[in-house]
Parts: structure tokens; sequence; C-alpha cells
């Protein structure tokens, strides 16, 4: 969906990125928004340790939304989906 960077408050407070990151990354005045209403359980469960093996969890005790890269969540799921 496409969205005004000055209309995507409600996005911002659900999102990723912060406005500044979001200014950061994008000169346009629109962006590209994309919304997860599905959720699947994986058959495996992937433990902590293997997602901060690949790169995807840090060492923080944070529970928080972060950027991974898109060889990371192909992993990930097919971990969890085997």
């Amino acid at each position: 969906e496409l969205v005004s960077k000055e209309r995507s408050g409600a996005l911002l407070r659900r999102g990723v990125l912060d406005r500044r990151e979001l200014d950061r990354i994008c000169s346009g005045k629109t962006v590209v928004a994309s919304t997860i209403d599905n959720i699947m359980p994986f058959r495996h469960p992937v433990p902590l340790t293997r997602l901060r093996a690949v790169g995807a969890a840090d060492g923080a005790n944070f529970v928080t939304a972060r950027p991974i890269r898109s060889q990371q969540l192909t992993q990930i799921v097919e971990e969890g989906m085997t």
C-alpha cells in the first residue's frame, strides 16, 4: 500500500522504522507499507541460540522488532517448517 509519509502516524506506531530512519532511507513523499495479518506457527520453533547464530538476534535481552536480511528470513522459515 502506498502511504504518504506525512500521514503515516498510525503505521509509525506499529512499524519497525521511526520517522528519522524512514526519512533517512526514503527521500520521496510516499512509502510502501506492508502489514502482516496472518501468523503461521512453525512446526519446529527456532531457538534463540539459532537466531543468534544466523545473525537475526543480538545479545540484548529485548523482545523487539528488528530488521533482518532476506537470507536470514529464508533460513529461519526453512528451519522452522522442516
